[in-house]
């Protein structure tokens, strides 16, 4: 009885103080992801809650309770260098100070160039120019319309036919699957060769064939 006596004592100071007890799943950040978040490759009704993370070192994550997780894949291959590198770190806030970003349409920076003119000299001659590209997906879409402008330039029309290899990273790419809003400059041309209907998952002798 005196402990139905102050659960009730509780919930009327609680409703009387408007005050709203966060359960421990919520009040983690986890939780609190949860309840807001979609995340990439994740079926959000199935998914367990995503390990949170509050710092990096090195090849380590470490959430909350401070436990370290061996970060494999670089946090999606971006950290080849490891997590809070002094020597980066310092380089990028240095940067930011100078320069932190500016449109590439129309402008340049001593960056990209610098970076530009190592690369000529690794690379082989034929491979002179270079076009920059934030992510694997839409390199995938740069490297489809390089290939229809240059047929196009030759004067090379045909029905497409894209193949890709199966199981690779990148084969869902969107571009054969969405429209294209054709800036009648660069795109007007292409525009009925990348909308594409698509033959979705149907693997003939291991490949993925799109027809379009």
């Amino acid at each position: 009885m005196r402990d139905i006596y102050a659960r009730r004592l509780w919930q009327r100071f609680v409703s009387k103080n408007k005050l709203r007890i966060l359960t421990r799943q919520e009040s983690t950040l986890s939780g609190r992801d949860k309840k807001l978040i979609w995340h990439p490759f994740s079926q959000e009704k199935t998914a367990a809650e995503p390990i949170a993370i509050r710092r990096a070192q090195g090849s380590y994550v470490y959430d909350e309770a401070d436990r370290p997780y061996l970060d494999l894949v670089s946090s999606w291959w971006v950290n080849i260098h490891g997590h809070a590198h002094p020597e980066i770190a310092n380089t990028i806030y240095k940067q930011a100070l100078t320069l932190d970003h500016v449109i590439f349409a129309g402008f340049t920076h001593e960056p990209a160039v610098t970076l530009c003119e190592s690369l000529a000299t690794i690379f082989p001659p034929k491979l002179s120019r270079y076009f920059f590209s934030d992510n694997g997906s839409t390199t995938v879409e740069i490297a489809l319309k390089m290939a229809y402008q240059y047929w196009w330039n030759e004067k090379f029309f045909f029905d497409s036919l894209l193949v890709p290899f199966p199981a690779t990273w990148n084969e869902d790419v969107d571009v054969v699957k969405k429209e294209v809003e054709a800036i009648s400059l660069f795109q007007s041309h292409l525009t009925d060769q990348l909308l594409c209907r698509v033959i979705v998952n149907l693997r003939l002798s291991g490949t993925i064939v799109l027809k379009c």
